[in-house]
């Protein structure tokens, strides 16, 4: 066990993963469905995302387990002189990664998933 969190690009097979880590807090809990079999719709909406090249959809994985995962969607915008701008949304296994404060910011439990995103903007 390398005991070093990998992230990579998502694959079909870590959508059973991603849901589990979506359904995993308050506000998943009301709207996702995490149960056997997984309902089809996630795997239609991840061959959306994955043939997309305005998306951007990461796991970080932990001695074989994917923990967490990110996800980037790059927007088109009138803003910023009709450029593109990133929107992320990340989701964490609760214990398994550091607390922003213990490696020196305040914005919740995510701090490796937010640090990742900021490579690709």
């Amino acid at each position: 066990m390398s005991s070093e969190i990998i992230f990579r690009v998502a694959a079909y097979a870590d959508v059973s993963s991603i849901i589990r880590l979506l359904a995993d807090d308050e506000l998943g809990s009301l709207r996702e469905k995490f149960e056997n079999p997984i309902p089809k719709s996630y795997y239609s909406a991840f061959e959306l995302i994955d043939k997309d090249p305005n998306h951007e959809l990461i796991v970080a994985e932990l001695d074989g387990e994917v923990i967490g995962t990110l996800h980037i969607m790059f927007l088109s915008s009138l803003s910023f002189q009709g450029g593109l701008r990133a929107r992320r949304h990340t989701s964490s296994e609760p214990g398994n990664w550091k607390r922003d404060d213990e490696v020196g910011n305040s914005a919740g439990k995510r701090s490796q998933c937010t640090y990742r995103s900021t490579e690709y903007a």
